[in-house]
């Protein structure tokens, strides 16, 4: 049996952008998370908002979405919902 991994990317179109957002590597989300124990619950949102502009979502973006939109598109990067 032969399993090949491949790069995934999120295409998000925002006011008829697109911007592709690659889903994070394992060791990304440790970093984030950690990053997440050790901060302030005011930082969380901040963490956030860099760690999807690390990911390829520039903040200008992020900060013009809909609080919805960006749960949204939280879920799917973190595997929560099938892409």
């Amino acid at each position: 049996m032969d399993y090949k991994t491949k790069r995934r990317v999120l295409n998000v179109e925002a006011d008829g952008v697109n911007h592709p957002v690659r889903f994070p590597k394992v060791s990304e989300v440790e970093a984030y998370e950690a990053k997440l124990k050790l901060g302030k619950s005011e930082d969380a949102f901040g963490l956030m908002k860099t760690y999807l502009a690390e990911l390829g979502l520039p903040t200008t973006v992020t900060n013009s979405l809909e609080m919805e939109d960006l749960l949204e598109i939280s879920k799917i990067l973190g595997g929560q919902k099938k892409s």
